[in-house]
């Protein structure tokens, strides 16, 4: 999105009245925001899930503490020298796996939203649309 947020935004500028832009920007970028924090929770959602299948089918985790504590060691360097290899390796094997997903997720987003945008997004120079607006009015 951000080779195209500037794009976007000038075109929803300029599909508005000069005295509505302020307008029509602060509602460009408010739900941009929304979005953009929907998008986290949705991708963290999926993040925990996905880990919490991995984790739960691993033997390894018998009679350890929770799984998602364990993480947390393995994230840190100093804490991480404390668990077995074995451990440590379905550690990451189920972190690597979960966010590999998480990663397909948004590139499927990123092409669907570059669909859209091809789709939808109206062709032809500014000038064209403004000459257009100014023969409707």
């Amino acid at each position: 999105m951000g080779l195209s947020s500037t794009p976007l935004l000038i075109a929803v500028q300029n599909a508005v009245e000069w005295n509505q832009r302020g307008v029509a920007t602060a509602l460009s970028q408010f739900f941009r925001t929304i979005g953009g924090t929907l998008g986290v929770a949705l991708m963290g959602s999926l993040l925990n899930a996905g880990l919490d299948s991995r984790l739960a089918a691993a033997p390894v985790f018998a009679g350890q503490p929770s799984p998602h504590t364990l993480l947390n060691v393995l994230l840190d360097p100093i804490a991480r020298a404390g668990l077995g290899a074995g451990v440590q390796d379905a550690l990451r094997g189920a972190l690597a796996a979960s966010l590999r997903e998480d990663f397909l997720v948004a590139a499927g987003a990123a092409v669907l939203g570059l669909l859209a945008t091809v789709i939808f997004f109206p062709s032809g120079s500014v000038s064209e649309h403004a000459s257009e607006s100014q023969q409707r009015a």
